[in-house]
């Protein structure tokens, strides 16, 4: 019983003191289909994305229905502010493109991107980065 006593601390300890999960999200909150094009420039020691086509691109088609308008990647736990974890990720992308009915944004040198993925942290820890296209 004493053993037990002893050992309760350090599990509520261990238990609060875990890093949220890393998530990187993509969402469409138009009423027409938008597209997110990813290009990357080869493969990424620290973050798999998965290409379906195995090319150095992704393709992402959002359309307007609730359950078709929001795609997430996770990343296992941590923040993107905590050990240039952002820097990381924007690592191996070359290009970020934004395509809606109204515009196209693009993304391409390095200056551009960690902008762009800095002013879409979200959460208390800044553990999400949401993309969403208005």
């Amino acid at each position: 019983m004493k053993h037990r006593l002893f050992s309760l601390p350090f599990l509520a300890l261990f238990l609060a003191s875990c890093d949220p999960g890393q998530s990187l999200s993509f969402e469409n909150k138009t009423n027409r289909e938008a597209g997110v094009t990813l290009i990357f420039d080869g493969p990424n020691e620290y973050f798999d994305i998965p290409q379906p086509d195995g090319t150095d691109t992704l393709h992402l088609n959002l359309f307007p229905s609730p359950e078709k308008s929001k795609i997430s990647y996770d990343f296992g736990i941590g923040f993107w502010t905590r050990d240039n974890e952002i820097s990381r990720l924007m690592s191996g992308i070359r290009k970020i493109e934004l395509n809606s009915w109204k515009e196209t944004r693009v993304f391409t040198d390095s200056v551009q991107i960690r902008a762009f993925l800095m002013s879409r942290l979200r959460g208390e820890y800044k553990e999400r980065i949401e993309i969403v296209i208005e």
